[in-house]
């Protein structure tokens, strides 16, 4: 009867054993509970019970078998090492090594033992410790899958990945038919860009288990990765199919509707990955990265205050929160984002240049200049921070440095367009247009849509008299883009210029349709009336324009002109006064003031102005002219043929 007993019990150990190793963790936990009831005293059944209560993750459970197991035989070296791997699992990492520890001490031959100590070691980040174990390992037991499995893993995670495929190559050519190592080398390759071949090895582990979620969605990444959203989407389907709680497939398959534009389906993928890990961070990040797509920042701003407060130093959601902010207006909030950024990572240059964008935004322009220092100092090829800080140059009037940075850009990034359209203007403010119109040019060629680039040529082409080239790149301009009243404006200005009054006063109408409150669209369109000599429409118009902007002082100057044809003296003279008062620097409101006291026969007046003129511009030629005419009037013979002279000189005629 006893026989037939431990006959019996020797039965259902290997039965249990059996089902253990088919995965069938629930049968095989039954039979050894079986076993246990009838020999509560084996330790080897605690241990098989355990090793089944890991494999279904009750780590809890087994590591109380593992502890009843070591009660009662305490130098079981295969029970330390097991639960060991059991507080792995649970990240209790010292505990672990102190068990591998144990059963090194009782079974120094014992392979498993190091394998498992050194991934330990690997995930703890001492990756000294960890490749001497696998050495140790790989020196006990040459033809160990595992310990190049793992040791492969330590390289991984260490970013050496061309080590890392040379181990995986070498468990493989061991063990074929293990997915888990074709899955991890195909990880490796994904990391290096090599995403064919990582798709290959993902669908050999498919092959060997195509219930293997993680492969299918690791497949999707790889798709991904090289453009293939639907494949990728496909793959990700199959992994959530298989794994409904598999929040980073959830993630993954958001990223691939986000880059196809699919926003709402990608909010439901990461709304899904937060329902199942409410702690993701990554997933309230992508999210709110794609409400900021959809132009609802406020949804994207509570999304990464979500992800901030699950990881204070997620650095990209800082950032992202700061650029939202900035996009907001909101910029002192968005520095304070950056700022924060910087702390956990100072060595990062789009930050540096974000912050600079946000400071730009508030007119600090020395502080974006140093931000943009910061960031080239980190990245001599961020092109953009050289570009960025050549405008914040110029918006402080220093065009030498301006230039130098525009042409750092282009040195680093020849097909940058706009760098050249803005190092055109830059020549072009210093008076430099033939220089300007070269880089426009070249600025069209790169991106023949840049409106900006034919307006600031069209600009150019004016100011140089080139009236006819001017319009045909107003023209070119407005094909590109017919909304912008500034581009109907300036071609105004050029038919004004030609003395095309009637066309001018069309696109005026435009300019005026497409941007009611132009101040400026209507003081041009009041010049065209008064060189038609419709003084009253054009006193009309400068009323609108001074209306829209008090302090508009070419307004004043031109409308006390008007008043002044009119034989309206005061008013003009008011006028005059009013566009001086508000902008004691403009020679042009000088020389009207100028001309109205000398026509008046104040020509002590006049005189004053037409000095004042000459003192804030010396190249003002029109104003040498009516001076020497003055000087003429006056019987001052002399001056008056030095002031002709000059005024031929500057190419008066």
């Amino acid at each position: 009867m006893v026989e037939n007993n431990e006959e019996r019990v020797r039965e259902i150990i290997e039965q249990g054993i059996a089902l253990l190793n088919q995965g069938d963790n629930d049968g095989a936990s039954a039979a050894f509970n079986h076993v246990i009831s009838i020999v509560p005293n084996s330790a080897v059944e605690y241990r098989n019970r355990g090793r089944a209560y890991g494999n279904m993750g009750e780590y809890g459970r087994a590591i109380a078998d593992f502890d009843r197991a070591i009660t009662i035989d305490p130098n079981d070296a295969e029970t330390y090492n097991v639960r060991g791997f059991a507080y792995f699992f649970l990240s209790e990492y010292d505990r672990a090594i102190a068990d591998f520890d144990r059963a090194i001490s009782i079974a120094p031959d014992y392979a498993m033992a190091y394998n498992r100590r050194g991934n330990t070691y690997s995930d703890l980040g001492e990756f000294v410790k960890a490749f001497a174990d696998f050495d140790r390992a790989i020196s006990i037991n040459p033809n160990d899958a595992d310990s190049y499995y793992y040791r492969g893993r330590a390289y991984v995670l260490m970013g050496e990945y061309d080590r890392a495929v040379a181990n995986f190559d070498r468990a493989i050519a061991i063990d074929p038919n293990d997915a888990e190592t074709y899955n991890s080398r195909g990880y490796a390759y994904a990391r290096m860009g090599e995403y064919a071949k990582a798709i290959e090895d993902y669908g050999r582990a498919i092959a060997i288990n195509p219930n293997f979620a993680v492969a299918y969605r690791n497949r999707g990444i790889a798709y991904a990765g090289m453009g293939g959203h639907n494949r990728a989407i496909e793959d990700y389907d199959r992994a959530v199919t298989i794994d409904p709680n598999d929040a980073m497939a959830y993630i993954r398959r958001g990223l691939s509707y986000d880059d196809m534009g699919e926003y709402d389906k990608a909010i439901a993928d990461y709304s899904r990955a937060i329902a199942i890990d409410p702690n993701d961070a990554e997933a309230y990040f992508n999210r709110g990265a794609t409400y900021d797509d959809m132009g609802e920042r406020d949804r994207a701003i509570a999304d990464y205050t979500h992800a901030i407060a699950i990881d204070p130093n997620d650095v990209e959601a800082y950032r992202n929160r700061g650029y939202v902010y900035a996009e907001m207006g909101e910029q002192g909030r968005a520095i304070v984002d950056y700022d924060h950024a910087i702390a956990i990572d100072p060595n990062n240059a789009n930050t540096y240049r974000n912050r600079g964008d946000a400071y730009f935004a508030m007119d600090e322009y020395n502080k974006a200049i140093e931000d943009y220092g910061h960031a080239t100092a980190i990245d001599p090829n961020d092109a953009v921070s050289y570009h960025n800080r050549g405008i914040a140059y110029a918006r402080m009037g220093e065009p030498g440095r301006e230039l130098e940075d525009y042409d750092r850009v282009i040195a680093i990034a020849p097909n940058f367009a706009v760098a050249y359209r803005n190092r055109g203007i830059a020549y072009a403010g210093m008076g430099e247009h033939n220089r300007a119109i070269v880089d426009y040019d070249r600025a069209i060629s790169l991106d023949p849509n840049d409106a900006m680039a034919y307006i600031r040529r069209g600009l150019s082409y004016d100011e140089m008299g080139e009236y006819y080239k001017a319009i045909a790149d107003y023209g070119r301009a407005i094909a590109i883009d017919p909304n912008f009243a500034g581009t109907y404006n300036n071609r105004g200005i050029a038919y004004t210029g030609m003395g095309e009054y009637d066309r001018a006063i069309v696109d005026y109408d435009l300019a005026i349709s497409l941007d009611p409150n132009s101040a400026v669209a209507y003081n041009n369109r009041g010049l065209a009336y008064a060189g038609m000599g419709e003084h009253n429409r054009a006193i009309v118009d400068y009323d609108r324009a001074i209306a829209i902007d008090p302090n508009y002082a070419v307004a004043y100057n031109r409308r006390g002109n008007a008043y002044s044809a009119l034989g309206e003296f005061v008013k003009a003279i008011a006028d005059y006064d009013r566009a001086i008062s508000i902008a004691p620097n403009i020679p042009g409101a000088y020389l009207s003031r100028g001309n109205f006291y000398q026509r008046i026969g104040e020509s002590d007046k006049a005189m004053a102005d037409y000095d004042s003129a000459i003192s804030i511009n010396p190249n003002y030629a029109i104003a040498y002219r009516n001076r020497s005419i003055l000087h003429n009037a006056l019987g001052n013979r002399e001056q008056a043929v030095q002031d002709m002279l000059k005024y031929r000189e500057l190419g008066g005629e």
